[in-house]
């Protein structure tokens, strides 16, 4: 459809510009975006850092992302011990994580692992993409006596 204007006066000349401004956004309105994947940044460290922390930990930023897919970028820090991350949907009551006190780690045949870094040596980085639904989500370091020294931190993944 071709919109003719008799006169080329300011009127026609806007009247053109909207309509041709309107078929542009006609796609964006009637396909929707792909998400980008949500990423969340996660630091493993320990006192071998060497800033003066007293702890293990995970320090995982943003604590919060979108459902879909969710980009881990790992990095250790530790100058001495080797980590990972596990991301884990946790049973109903987390205090019934499956525990060996024989091997100081989780079970992880007993637990609903969906995501595994595998070992980073100190020094060493990983990046690992899963896909979440809303909810909430355990992230854990299960190297030997690490889930018990504070390895561990909730994410929450909205919709």
């Amino acid at each position: 459809m071709l919109l003719r204007c008799h006169n080329l006066g300011e009127a026609c000349v806007r009247r053109r510009f909207l309509l041709l401004a309107a078929a542009a956004m006609l796609p964006f309105g009637l396909v929707p975006l792909a998400r980008a994947a949500s990423v969340v940044n996660v630091i493993q460290e320990d006192p071998s850092t060497g800033h003066g922390i007293k702890h293990m930990r995970l320090v995982v930023h943003p604590l919060r992302v979108r459902a879909g897919q969710v980009t881990f970028r790992i990095k250790n820090i530790s100058r001495d011990l080797t980590h990972e991350v596990l991301v884990l949907k946790p049973p109903a009551r987390p205090a019934t994580m499956p525990y060996s006190k024989k091997k100081h780690r989780l079970i992880e045949s007993r637990i609903d692992k969906l995501g595994d870094s595998g070992d980073q040596k100190p020094g060493q980085s990983y990046v690992m993409t899963v896909t979440l639904k809303p909810g909430r989500y355990l992230l854990v370091c299960n190297e030997p006596d690490h889930y018990m020294a504070g390895m561990h931190v909730w994410l929450t993944v909205t919709k």
